[in-house]
């Protein structure tokens, strides 16, 4: 019965390390349970506050929808997220390709960014099957103005075929492992072309 409190204090730490550790040209995707918020408002003058405090812009601060947890009231999550962006912060459904309606959510919600599942991009480069869905999900949130971030990439063939594809940012331990430490300046852009998870 603690997760509205943990939520709390684990954005908090993330604003903080973010703002203490990364340039201020690096947006900040936060993991957002939304059965989690009890209380929208103070939830967001929180969040709010938090950024004022470290001094870091709210447009830096991405709030994932964690997709493979149910939404119980998408209506109300959807208020909630208008109100967030009305305050300047960005919003990205998380895992999308698994779970739930991930699609439903991404035409609902409208995110700004979008993360494609990382078992649908793990091995992509040998199957016909994943490419054609990673293709067609990223073809799909390009015409909606949304941004695509493949995560769990592990291979150099898969990260070719992702950003031959069109993925706009791409992440997963070929590039770092998650880590509080600064690993940005040692491992972003990577390789030729790349688009760092910390884009």
């Amino acid at each position: 019965k603690l997760l509205y409190v943990f939520d709390f204090l684990a954005r908090e730490v993330a604003i903080r390390t973010a703002a203490t550790r990364f340039p201020d040209t690096v947006n900040v995707f936060i993991n957002f349970m939304p059965n989690s918020v009890l209380d929208p408002q103070r939830s967001l003058e929180k969040t709010v506050n938090d950024c004022v405090n470290t001094g870091i812009r709210p447009e830096r601060v991405v709030f994932e929808i964690v997709e493979s947890e149910s939404i119980a009231d998408i209506a109300s999550l959807k208020m909630l997220l208008d109100t967030y962006r009305a305050r300047g912060f960005k919003v990205a459904l998380d895992d999308l390709g698994s779970g739930y309606s991930g699609l439903n959510y991404m035409l609902e919600l409208m995110p700004d960014f979008v993360k494609l599942d990382r078992e649908l991009v793990n091995k992509c480069a040998q199957s016909n099957f994943k490419r054609i869905v990673v293709a067609k999900l990223t073809e799909a949130a390009h015409f909606m103005g949304i941004k695509v971030v493949a995560e769990g990439i592990e291979q150099v063939d898969d990260y070719n075929v992702v950003r031959d594809l069109g993925v706009d940012i791409v992440q997963g331990y070929l590039f770092a492992k998650p880590s509080a430490d600064t690993v940005y300046g040692l491992n972003h852009n990577l390789l030729p072309g790349s688009n760092g998870a910390t884009h």
